[in-house]
């Protein structure tokens, strides 16, 4: 779903270098169906960069923050509650630079996941409203919302990208966070593929 626990250990993990790196739950590797039935063979997802800590704690002194990509030497996160996107430089020693608020043309909605999509992007997964991928092109410390897809009934949680196609993944989250129904129906965990193109 998210970074918002960056404690958790099935999200942070240190590599052969001791540095920590965060590793979202569906960055590991995914399978999706066949049309013809049967499962694909798992597609394995990109390494994470190494962040140094310093970032990690600088980033968390200003909000509590979910999504989470690298574009160059910036580092974008993004705030699920106040619908917000901040910018922490990494500078060449490794230490973190000031925060950034990106001015976004466009309100988002409980933003969750975000994926680097490209030199100057990010695709990401709006779980508010009826649920939006959109991608967000970012000039300086600007940005324009260009909304991919709308219409995510069980909340969009989580995006990745394999080729050209961006997998956007629901959390079933009325299901899990309303009151329990004996009678509701359990429902698979899907991804829904949006053709995206190139960056």
């Amino acid at each position: 779903m998210g970074y918002g626990a960056v404690s958790d250990p099935t999200l942070l993990r240190f590599g052969p270098d001791r540095k920590p790196r965060l590793v979202p739950w569906e960055r590991r590797s995914l399978r999706f169906p066949r049309k013809n039935g049967g499962m694909a063979p798992r597609v394995p997802m990109k390494k994470p960069p190494p962040l140094p800590a310093e970032i990690l704690r600088r980033v968390l002194r200003v909000a509590r923050f979910d999504g989470i990509s690298v574009l160059g030497s910036r580092l974008y996160v993004n705030t699920l509650t106040t619908n917000k996107i901040f910018m922490v430089p990494i500078e060449g020693s490794g230490k973190a630079g000031p925060v950034t608020e990106i001015k976004l043309d466009h309100a988002i909605n409980h933003p969750d996941g975000m994926r680097s999509f490209g030199k100057d992007s990010v695709l990401v997964a709006e779980g508010g409203g009826k649920g939006r991928l959109s991608r967000i092109k970012i000039t300086d410390d600007s940005a324009q919302v260009t909304l991919l897809k709308e219409g995510y009934p069980d909340g969009a949680v989580s995006v990745t990208v394999v080729g050209t196609t961006a997998y956007v993944l629901e959390g079933q989250l009325a299901e899990l966070f309303g009151k329990p129904d004996p009678n509701q129906a359990v429902k698979p965990f899907h991804a829904t593929a949006v053709e995206v193109g190139n960056p």
